[in-house]
């Protein structure tokens, strides 16, 4: 009721406007909404890994060995090495902060991981093996759908149905009959939800629930759109 309410003034504010100036035509703007639930077919895993050490060479061969170590665990999983993504890799001096200054305590190399996870079957091992890597220091778990693309195109069809059929109710309403289309304004939410970053234990990403026996109960996710639609009126 809102919806209209509003909706039936904007529409008389455009008439009043187009009065003023014959040149304009009338219009009548609704917004729509749709969306598509889908149970997630993939998890997306981020992982922060550091290690720190007195000499340079050796700070940087025990954080290569690791990273070959993970990958070994990961391709395992049968995880696609295309899907393993390496990246922001740094290497430099670790710096301790007193109240008297900086002080320098040998070197750090840091690396980030990301890859994808489709047995989810699987989660509960790869998390209790990667938890128990010492130098990865945080673990990230997302929840997605492979098909992403097409959900979301599918929720934006849904919402510009939903708002032509407002605006036909509130044309006939108004004693006027519904024109051409002026223009089209979307809005998606493409959701994307992540645990919180974790060490020492499987914990279940937001939308991912996990049991007391750490098994996963999947919840669906929703990819929504907004569309706010104008169109002409025929008096």
């Amino acid at each position: 009721m809102r919806t209209l309410f509003m909706a039936a003034v904007m529409l008389l504010m455009s008439m009043s406007t187009a009065t003023a100036d014959q040149s304009e035509t009338p219009y009548l703007i609704a917004q729509g909404i749709g969306q598509i639930e889908v149970i997630p077919d993939e998890l997306h895993w981020e992982i922060d890994l550091g290690n720190t050490g007195s000499e340079a060479d050796k700070t940087m061969r025990r954080h290569l060995e690791i990273i070959t170590e993970v990958r070994a665990v990961l391709k395992s999983f049968n995880i696609r090495e295309d899907e393993i993504v390496a990246s922001q890799v740094k290497f430099g001096d670790n710096w301790k902060y007193t109240k008297r200054g900086r002080k320098r305590a040998g070197y750090q190399a840091n690396s980030h991981f990301s890859f994808i996870l489709r047995d989810f079957s699987r989660y509960d091992s790869l998390m209790i093996i990667l938890s128990n890597v010492p130098i990865i220091r945080t673990i990230e778990v997302g929840i997605d759908h492979s098909e992403r693309v097409r959900f979301v195109k599918e929720a934006i069809l849904l919402a510009l149905e939903d708002a032509r059929t407002k605006a036909v109710a509130m044309a006939e309403t108004m004693g006027v009959c519904l024109g051409k289309v002026y223009k089209i304004e979307p809005q998606t939410a493409v959701p994307w939800r992540y645990s919180q970053p974790h060490r020492g234990g499987p914990a279940g990403p937001i939308g991912v629930k996990v049991s007391d026996t750490q098994s996963l109960i999947i919840d669906k996710i929703a990819f929504d759109a907004n569309v706010t639609v104008t169109y002409y009126l025929i008096e």
